[in-house]
């Protein structure tokens, strides 16, 4: 199957893998929704970057499988993130983030 870019493909699955390995409770994210990109700092997550999104008054952690146009989400607490600049294919400046609680 011809991949249009494998190597990125490969990067948002090995954090998929992360995710899944680390226990947590993990929902399908089938729309991705723009927001905060950050870094999980501590925890068997650290290191793994993604959007935030909130549902229902729970803040979740998106990693994206950017060809299939989804992703997994796991529930964290905002302590845990730290805002880093987004890559380029995710058009929101880190310059715009308001506060995690808003």
């Amino acid at each position: 199957l011809p991949v249009p870019n494998g190597e990125e493909l490969c990067e948002d699955l090995a954090s998929v893998q992360t995710m899944i390995e680390s226990g947590c409770p993990l929902t399908v994210e089938s729309r991705l929704e723009p927001g905060h990109w950050v870094r999980v700092r501590s925890g068997p997550l650290q290191g793994l970057e993604g959007s935030i999104v909130k549902r229902k008054r729970q803040t979740r952690l998106i990693v994206a499988v950017r060809m299939l146009q989804q992703g997994v989400s796991v529930e964290l607490s905002d302590y845990l993130v730290e805002p880093v600049t987004a890559p380029a294919w995710f058009q929101m400046p880190v310059e715009s983030f308001g506060p995690m609680h808003a």
